[in-house]
């Protein structure tokens, strides 16, 4: 995982799947996803997760599904802005002074903005 700092506070763990937003007081983990142009985010469901899916929409609102679970995604746009990066974790952490930013090979990343 890379991780980032962002300027609300949250951070963002990138690994080679998927970027997670990250809220350490709620300990909220959220997924984040590109779609129509815009990045959303879907808390996560504390338990075992088999499969992924979306972002869709159904009706005028937009879900991401974890396992059985239907979530309602929220546009997050533009909260990766100002992020800074703040070390990795490849067996232990590594702060950035230890450890530049490693590339991510991560096919979606030309969707994403930094």
């Amino acid at each position: 995982f890379n991780i980032y700092k962002l300027a609300d506070g949250r951070f963002l763990f990138r690994d080679k799947d998927w970027d997670y937003l990250v809220d350490v007081p709620t300990r909220q983990v959220q997924r984040l996803a590109l779609f129509e142009g815009k990045l959303y985010a879907a808390p996560i469901p504390n338990e075992e997760i088999n499969s992924w899916g979306g972002p869709y929409k159904m009706g005028d609102k937009v879900f991401m599904d974890f396992g059985s679970h239907r979530t309602p995604a929220t546009e997050v746009t533009g909260i990766l802005n100002n992020m800074q990066y703040i070390g990795c974790i490849k067996h232990e952490f590594h702060p950035v002074a230890e450890m530049p930013e490693p590339e991510i090979d991560f096919y979606r990343r030309r969707y994403l903005q930094r």
